[in-house]
């Protein structure tokens, strides 16, 4: 067997005591030339620094300063916000007042049940005919306590069936029996103390009565008659009535003005 052969020879084996006092080669010193750049290189470095230290400062102060400016305006919203909740709870909470009295104005067919078409629990509507037709509308479970006196009803009861009636049919609904509430008050006398209703006004009412009923199906003749086979209401009846002609074709005294 051969040993292998080494390329140069081994290094000699000191004491551990040679080797704590192990002498590191001094450095080169540097040249005059060398030591102004070293020089000007760390003056650089130390601008440089000096320079981005304060851009950074400058953007924490845009920062704070934005900060600061977006905190006023939260809070201005956040009091906008509260000052539209508010006005817009008010304005619901009074939209529900007029409900609970309308609905007490017409005990007989104003009802109240649960609301199918809403979600969130507690939600009602409000069922009442005035004038022969339908209306409805949501009542928020914060308004309830208005409406104790409306009779309380199932889903399923006939008078809380909807008739498909629409917003803007309800309201015009509503206009047609405000125009009828309004011929009532011509008929009787004076609308105010200082305008009497002239005979063409009345006539002019009801011809706008009668042609707003006929937008609800209701029938009348060239003579301003109502048709009874059609099925009208009692608004169609009250404008008979007005005319001074009976559902049946016999002639009634018109009413007094």
């Amino acid at each position: 067997m051969t040993k292998p052969t080494r390329n140069h020879a081994p290094e000699p084996v000191r004491p551990w005591v040679a080797r704590l006092f192990r002498r590191t080669p001094a450095p080169k010193p540097l040249s005059l030339a060398e030591v102004f750049t070293a020089d000007l290189r760390q003056a650089q470095e130390l601008a440089d620094t000096r320079q981005e230290a304060a851009r950074w400062k400058r953007h924490a102060d845009s920062y704070d300063r934005q900060r600061a400016e977006a905190e006023k305006l939260n809070d201005q919203y956040r009091d906008q916000i509260a000052d539209l909740t508010k006005e817009r709870d008010g304005a619901y909470r009074e939209r529900a007042q007029l409900l609970a009295w309308l609905a007490a104005l017409h005990p007989s067919t104003a009802v109240i049940t649960a609301s199918p078409d809403v979600d969130e629990d507690g939600w009602q509507l409000l069922y009442l005919v005035a004038g022969g037709w339908q209306m409805s509308w949501h009542v928020h479970p914060r308004d309830a306590d208005l409406f104790k006196h409306v009779t309380v009803v199932d889903v399923t009861d006939p008078r809380a069936q909807w008739d498909g009636h629409g917003t803007e049919q309800k309201y015009e609904r509503m206009r047609n029996h405000v125009r009828l509430l309004a011929l009532d008050g011509i008929a009787d006398g004076p609308l105010t103390g200082v305008t009497e209703a002239s005979p063409d006004a009345r006539a002019t009412a009801l011809r706008q009565a009668i042609k707003a009923a006929r937008t609800e199906g209701h029938r009348f003749d060239t003579e301003g008659k109502h048709d009874q086979a059609a099925g009208a209401g009692a608004v169609t009846f009250a404008l008979c009535q007005l005319l001074g002609e009976t559902v049946t074709g016999e002639t009634e005294k018109p009413r007094s003005a």
